[in-house]
């Protein structure tokens, strides 16, 4: 994993008028401060917001692109905000595009965008805009507050950021963790739909240095307990072997089997027999 880091940032822009404060969060020009974060299973683009948080831009393998800002303080504003597109200070030039609204959470979690909404903010800043949120007023606290993200060398990072989701693997944990592979009665050996789903997961496990995978075999009810129960163990290592010969460490991989004890669903139909012929692939993700 890479990191990149441009000049750190250090300033908080306030407006006070006679009626009631206005707090506007800002990077300063000088030192506006992006950071990029890329390997094959996550993607992430952050800006510093001085005094109050960092945005976040985020996209893992398989997934879809989000924002979060999240503040260093819990945020007590829970409502709907506003959102603008503003220029920058140094263009002087006062006009705002509305860019819509958006619920805020309490918590120091308190704006989290869609995929839309995402894309929409880097589309602004790649346009030299600054996206800003509006907070919504409260009793206990009258303050005007809005948050801008800066586009003060925003440019660089971004395209780091662009190629490093083309990089991205298609699969990612939410799809593979948990999924199971399928066996035709009686057999262990590999259909062409499993070894096409095992290359991925292959590929995901490479790249995710440090997971464990539980790889756990399974049969239906035709047959014997103990011929089941062997016929379990052969699908798992089946499986494992394929992985092995894919480039898995024989280290990352824990391989149990249970024979029919653990049907998925109730072997009365044949639909159900073949749902339970079945080796699931659980993943242990390192944190």
């Amino acid at each position: 994993m890479r990191k990149v880091l441009f000049p750190a940032i250090a300033v908080l822009l306030f407006a006070v008028s006679a009626e009631a404060r206005h707090s506007h969060y800002l990077a300063a020009v000088a030192e506006s401060e992006w950071t990029v974060d890329t390997s094959r299973l996550i993607c992430s683009l952050e800006h510093s917001i001085p005094y109050f948080g960092e945005a976040s831009f985020s996209c893992e393998a398989g997934g879809r692109l989000s924002l979060e800002i999240r503040t260093f303080l819990e945020l007590d504003r829970q409502g709907i905000a506003r959102i603008f597109s503003i220029y920058p200070d140094w263009n002087n030039n006062p006009e705002k595009r509305e860019m819509g609204t958006i619920h805020v959470y309490s918590g120091k979690v308190p704006f989290r965008f869609d995929t839309s909404l995402a894309r929409l903010f880097l589309d602004e800043l790649e346009q030299g805009m600054s996206p800003t949120i509006t907070l919504p007023d409260t009793e206990k606290d009258i303050r005007h507050i809005s948050v801008s993200l800066s586009p003060v060398k925003f440019m660089g990072p971004y395209a780091e950021f662009l190629d490093c989701l083309k990089c991205l693997i298609s699969y990612g944990f939410s799809q593979l963790n948990g999924s199971s592979v399928f066996f035709d009665t009686n057999s262990n050996s590999l259909k062409p739909h499993a070894l096409q789903h095992l290359d991925r997961l292959a590929d995901y496990m490479k790249a995710a240095q440090g997971s464990i995978l539980t790889i756990s075999g399974h049969t239906d009810n035709t047959g014997t307990g103990k011929h089941n129960l062997g016929l379990s163990k052969r699908r798992a290592e089946a499986v494992r072997d394929y992985l092995m010969d894919n480039g898995l460490s024989g280290e990352r991989i824990k391989n149990e089997f249970f024979g029919d004890t653990r049907p998925y669903v109730p072997n009365v139909t044949p639909q159900g027999r073949s749902k339970n012929r079945r080796v699931t692939l659980k993943i242990s993700r390192n944190h």
